[in-house]
Parts: structure tokens; C-alpha cells; sequence
């Protein structure tokens, strides 16, 4: 999970030198990487404010300073995976062709679904639901929703220049991305092993981008 860039935070606005800023921002990764090993490893029941801040060791104001709550906290490691997993607008270069971007964006997103990290995170939710739903609201918009969104936008960039014919780009991100998680994502959810080895996974993506421009060629 490459170069963070940090969320905006309350501290992002408080007026800091360089100095106090880079520690203010290096403050607020540590307590990320521990509240994320929290949450994958206990779930997000099993986690407090108290224990974040004991593993991260730093002060209740510090983590309160940088994170009102836990909910807040619990995005914010969300988004920060799927920054780190490159799932931000980053992915969507347009000086690249369409193919391999959208080749890059399915193994990027495979390969997410597909992690260890990645599986946690949706058990946690998916556990949680019905006590939590809050939480699956949020990890869904902080992960799903916000890549559906940057690939429909990227979509109809693409639909605008006449280089794709699409009428519903939302419907079409959604189909793409489904496709790409096929059986492999789900039997890594079930605790199942893999079935295709990582060449024929990778051979898998091609032909679903090859389907997918095909099918929606102008």
C-alpha cells in the first residue's frame, strides 16, 4: 500500500512552519498505520480511540486533534488504502491510451480485492453490517463509490471525445469493475485458494478489457 498523499485535516490548516507541518504530517501516518493494523486485525468493534492512540503511541489530544472519532478514523484508513493501492485520479492519466489505462486500473483494482488487506476490510464491514451499518456506508463511500465515481468521469472524458459510445458511464464503471473482481475476488473472500495462476489472472484482465472496449467502441 507507495507515496501517501495525506488527507486534509484539521491540522492542515493550523499554522505550522515546514518543520511542524512534515511532524504533524508523520504524527498523523503513524497513528493511520496503527489504527489500520487495529481495525484488519480486531475488527472495527474490537478497536477504541484509547487503544489507537496506546499503539500509535501518542497522547488522546494528538489522535483527537488529528481524528474527532473513530468512524472518521476508520475512513480515513480506508482512503489512505486505496490511495496507497493507487486508486485515485493518478490512475486515470489521459496522456495514455484508453486501453492501458483501464488495463492498469484492473490489475491495481484485482490485485486490491484480491489482497490480504483487502479481504479484512470487507469481512470487517460485512460482519459489522447489521450492528454497524454506518461503517459499511462508509467504507463504501470512501472506496467504492469514490473509484466508481473517478472511473465514470474517466469514462466520460472518453464518451465526449468520441472515442467510446457510452449512454449510461456509471452502469458501464460498475460492469468493468465486477468483472474484474470475478471468481478469483470472491473464493479470496470464502478463505478459498486461487484457482488461476497470476499469468492466467493477468490474462483474465486483458480479455476484460478487450470485452469491455469492445463492447462499447464508438
Amino acid at each position: 500500500m507507495t507515496n501517501i498523499e495525506a488527507p486534509t485535516s484539521i491540522c492542515s490548516a493550523m499554522p505550522l512552519g515546514p518543520k511542524g507541518r512534515t511532524r504533524s504530517l508523520a504524527k498523523r501516518q503513524q497513528i493511520l498505520d496503527s489504527a489500520s493494523h487495529l481495525f484488519m486485525e480486531n475488527g472495527y468493534d474490537g478497536v477504541s480511540m484509547d487503544s489507537i492512540a496506546k499503539t500509535a503511541n501518542v497522547s488522546k489530544q494528538t489522535l483527537y486533534s488529528h481524528f474527532g472519532k473513530k468512524d472518521e478514523l476508520f475512513r480515513y484508513c480506508i482512503e489512505s488504502r486505496c490511495i496507497t493501492s493507487m486508486m485515485s485520479p493518478r490512475l486515470f492519466d489521459e496522456s495514455l491510451s484508453t486501453e492501458v489505462v483501464l488495463l492498469e486500473l484492473a490489475e491495481h483494482f484485482a490485485n486490491l480485492v484480491m489482497s490480504d488487506d483487502g479481504v479484512k476490510i470487507l469481512r470487517i464491514c460485512v460482519a459489522g453490517a447489521e450492528k454497524y451499518p454506518e461503517v459499511s456506508e462508509l467504507f463504501f463511500q470512501a472506496g467504492p463509490e469514490t473509484l466508481i465515481d473517478l472511473f465514470s468521469s474517466y469514462l466520460k472524458r472518453k464518451v465526449a471525445s468520441n472515442e467510446l459510445k457510452i449512454d449510461n458511464c456509471r452502469y458501464a464503471a460498475c460492469q468493468f469493475l465486477f468483472m474484474v473482481k470475478s471468481e478469483q475476488a470472491l473464493r479470496a473472500l470464502l478463505g478459498l485458494p486461487k484457482t488461476l495462476n497470476e499469468t492466467e489472472i493477468k490474462e483474465y484482465l486483458r480479455s476484460t478489457v478487450q470485452l469491455f472496449l469492445k463492447g462499447y467502441s464508438a
